[in-house]
């Protein structure tokens, strides 16, 4: 899908497969920590379709639009307010990070989703997500350092 990281030896399941579309591709992951939790990641072609309603991992990346950054997804875009913005492929590149907010009914309020580009790939667009392991609390800040370094470990061309 043209990147790689690195993750901590932690996961008790690590799952990734691509599938195709009526037309495009669309991948997707996961890294479990416990049964139902953990880190889920994914992206699609741009050409990607499917009959169904839209989900998180059918975005191809995002884009700055002047002051403004909005999410591509393939039914549209989504502006967004990043609420930081973390370091990837060796610092020479970024991705926005959401927390609190709620995404066209897709990323819940409680969720953190990490957006890369990626360049030169048919995925060009990534999306980490993390949701708490319970719907009455926050996400873990451990987890949240976790994934941030695997965010940070992203190189693209792999």
């Amino acid at each position: 899908v043209g990147i790689s990281f690195k993750y901590p030896d932690i996961f008790r399941r690590i799952d990734m497969q691509v599938v195709s579309g009526e037309t495009g591709r669309q991948f997707s992951g996961i890294l479990e920590f416990a049964p139902n939790h953990g880190i889920s990641f994914g992206g699609a072609t741009k050409d990607y379709t499917k009959s169904r309603g839209g989900g998180l991992m059918d975005t191809h990346g995002y884009e700055k639009q002047g002051q403004k950054y909005a999410i591509k997804f393939v039914w549209g875009n989504q502006e967004v307010i990043p609420s930081e913005f973390w370091s990837v492929n060796s610092g020479k590149d970024q991705a926005i990070v959401i927390k609190n907010m709620e995404i066209e009914q897709i990323l819940s309020r409680r969720t953190i989703a990490v957006f890369v580009n990626v360049p030169n790939s048919p995925f060009p667009g990534i999306v980490f997500e993390m949701t708490p392991s319970s719907l009455d609390e926050s996400v873990d800040e451990k987890e949240v350092k976790i994934l941030r370094q695997i965010v940070s470990s992203i190189t693209f061309g792999n």
